[in-house]
Order: structure tokens, then sequence, then C-alpha cells
């Protein structure tokens, strides 16, 4: 068994941007941490063209008795199956510790294993509280208040006493094997739950997990930073475009970077390797533009009419 893993679960819908991570990994994964891709045994022959010789597919059927075959709680029954993937996968015996990696990830800068285990092997994990979205009035209004309400049903499942908000993350942390065999027997089989149970209870996989983490854990707790930068609204990701920001900046601080779904998806946003003009392009119509053109031009008259008139 290997010390740690990077997982990616993925599907056929995913297939571009499941290419662009793999191709990311290929320039960036410095220590050639193994790789292993989980999809449908169905979707496999779809994966072998853009997996590479570095990367394992294996069949998310490996975990069959784990999976759903009926969405419930308003998620599909691919989005249930890839949660039940992420804490059911150190039951394959293949690491002591993974990195689930999203399809959207893009890594942007070289990484190594340091960055996820300390000497003794032992992962850091990402726990924070995310006070920055709490203040963010777009966050707070479309997204805190019903995550924070899954969020604390988890923490009075597990008894958590503080401090609040709860300290976890939105994913990409280091899961632990025997972080996870001990959730397994100490909730899941104590309570008679399927992973299935724990997700109907609360669909926050990685909280599941790191309030368990903090509430008692047979390893060491090393807290850290996300690894990922995370742009979770739309008015987050143009704030960073209108700063000219720039990976260079963003890879001091990160490895990797991801524009939240919900939105990146719908507006085909490009690689982060695209000029702002083309980001600013999926997020403005023809009538914006237009606008935007008429503002500067205006704006750039009044400033010379001011200066010629001094």
């Amino acid at each position: 068994m290997t010390d740690l893993v990077i997982l990616i679960k993925s599907y056929r819908g995913d297939l571009k941007i499941a290419h662009r991570l793999l191709d990311s990994l290929t320039r960036y994964n410095s220590d050639s941490i193994p790789t292993y891709l989980v999809v449908p045994q169905s979707d496999i022959d779809s994966f072998r063209s853009i997996a590479g010789n570095s990367v394992e597919i294996l069949a998310e059927e490996q975990l069959q008795e784990h999976l759903v075959s009926e969405p419930f709680g308003g998620m599909t029954t691919g989005y249930i199956n890839q949660q039940i993937v992420k804490l059911s996968f150190w039951e394959l015996g293949l690491a002591a510790n993974y990195l689930p990696l999203d399809s959207d990830v893009e890594i942007i800068r070289p990484f190594t294993k340091s960055e996820f285990l300390a000497e003794d092997g032992f992962p850091y994990s990402v726990l924070v509280q995310d006070k920055e979205l709490l203040s963010d009035s777009h966050y707070y209004k479309e997204q805190w208040q019903t995550r924070e309400t899954w969020i604390n049903t988890i923490a009075e499942e597990l008894g958590y006493s503080g401090p609040w908000p709860v300290r976890t993350c939105h994913g990409h942390t280091v899961l632990n094997a025997s972080v996870l065999k001990d959730l397994e027997e100490q909730v899941l089989e104590v309570r008679g739950w399927t992973y299935a149970d724990l997700l109907r209870r609360s669909p926050y996989e990685f909280t599941w997990y790191n309030v368990f983490l903090q509430g008692g854990s047979s390893i060491p707790i090393r807290t850290c930073e996300p690894w990922i930068k995370t742009f979770h609204t739309e008015a987050e990701h143009l704030a960073f475009l209108a700063d000219s920001g720039n990976l260079a900046d963003l890879g001091r601080a990160y490895i990797g970077l991801i524009v939240q779904s919900n939105f990146a998806r719908s507006k085909d946003l490009p690689s982060t390797s695209a000029t702002k003009e083309e980001f600013l392009s999926k997020y403005l119509s023809y009538g914006e533009y237009l606008r935007l053109g008429w503002a500067k031009a205006r704006d750039t008259w009044t400033r010379r009419s001011r200066r010629s008139s001094r």
C-alpha cells in the first residue's frame, strides 16, 4: 500500500474537463504521485485515450455494494455516487491517504508529496471556517445559509462542540484510510447506516469526514489552508479578472484552481490560460459589450476634455 494517491471521480459527460485536469497533472505532478481515475464501467473506453500511462482507470462498480441506483434529496444518481466513491475508495486498499480532485480542477504549478503529508506520513487536513464567504453578500444569500444548515446537521449527529462556524472544507483535502475505517465502524456500522444513509442526512461528504476527524481521531490533526483556489461565485471570479489577477499570483498560495461548476459549465468557461477578454466574452452579452465600449469612449473623451481645458 502506497502512502498517497490522487483520486479523480469522473464520467463521460465530464470527458473534456477531465482531459484538461489530466493534462495539467502530467505537467505538474513532480513526484509522480499515483493517480486513479474512477468512472462507470461503460465509460472506461472513452477515457482510455486521455488517461495516459501514468493514470490507472478503475470501474466504479468495484464499489458497487455502496452505490445507489436511484436519486434522492434533489441530487442525481451520479452526484450521489461520486460522493460515495470518495468516502469508500479506501476500501480498495490502494493507499493510506488519497487526495480527491474534481474533474473541473486545473493544476497551475508543480507540486510535491510533501505539501500533503508530513514527514511521519500523516496528512495535512484542510480545515477552515470560510469567514470571508460568510461576509460575502452574494455567497451568503445564494449558498451559505443552506450549506450551514446541512453542516450543522452533521455537527449535531456527530456531537461536534465547536468552534463555530464548523471547520471543514469544500473538497480537495487529503482523506486518511484509517479515519474513514473508524467512521465506518463507529458511525455507519453502529447505527446500521450505509454511505447513502449518511448523505441522506446531509449531502456533504467532506464535512462528515472533517467533523469526525475533529471529534477524536486516531491520527494527529494538522490544519492547513486549501490547496485549490475555488471561485464560488461569478462576482468573485469577475473581481479576480478585473484586478488583472494571473496564475503566477495564485500559484504562490495554491497548486490549482476551480471555478464552481454551477456557473462555469453553463457558460463554458475556457482554460485558466485564457485571456481576460476570452473569459469576459463568456460573461458579457453583445449589448453589454456595446454599452461597455460606449462607456469607455465617453470616459476617455471626458478625461481628455478636462485636460485640454486646463
